[in-house]
């Protein structure tokens, strides 16, 4: 609705000014698709309007980064990020491992890396799960391979910044020892 998409608007541009308070420099939004299929086309058009805000920002230091979240197909969420990519400068993906897990299983996740263009991954959210929920599980506790996934970074010189992301601390202590250990 109309006033849902306004305050929408207001809420991008009131995020992007505390961002230039801040100084940032990267920006990571979540697409939040509708459930209902037959919106979709007027979603993606009124969200590339909405996202064309982030033009008023074309400094080459910022990086704006769209997240997947609950996408019901790859080749969707490829679809909308590269109408974003034609519309918005500076536009890259965070690759969220856990939900991309959950959503296309360990293999489609595996198959959608090696599909897509690495060079567009500024960001990745790594935590773990089972596949069935997106339970931010510490690494190497779900059926995620991350070590399959950070050889084929490696292999294709893609180095993107990593956020772990786990709940509590005894979580984030044994991720990280995970990655030490493993990765």
């Amino acid at each position: 609705d109309y006033a849902e998409l306004k305050e929408s608007r207001e809420i991008l541009k009131r995020l992007i000014d505390i961002g230039e308070k801040l100084d940032s420099r990267r920006f990571i939004f979540h697409l939040l698709l509708p459930r209902e299929t037959e919106h979709l086309e007027k979603w993606i058009l009124e969200s590339i309007e909405t996202f064309k805000i982030l033009e008023k920002e074309n400094d080459s230091e910022k990086i704006f980064c769209f997240e997947n979240v609950f996408e019901p197909s790859t080749n969707l969420f490829d679809d909308i990020f590269l109408n974003f990519k034609m519309s918005i400068p500076n536009t890259f993906r965070c690759l969220d491992l856990g939900h991309s897990n959950v959503m296309y299983g360990k293999e489609g996740t595996i198959t959608w890396l090696q599909s897509m263009n690495l060079n567009e991954i500024r960001q990745v959210h790594i935590h773990d799960n089972k596949g069935k929920l997106d339970e931010h599980l510490p690494l190497g506790w779900g059926n995620i391979d991350f070590k399959e996934i950070f050889q084929i970074f490696n292999r294709q010189k893609i180095f993107p910044l990593i956020t772990v992301e786990n709940f509590d601390k005894q979580s984030l202590e044994h991720s990280l020892i995970y990655v030490n250990e493993n990765l």
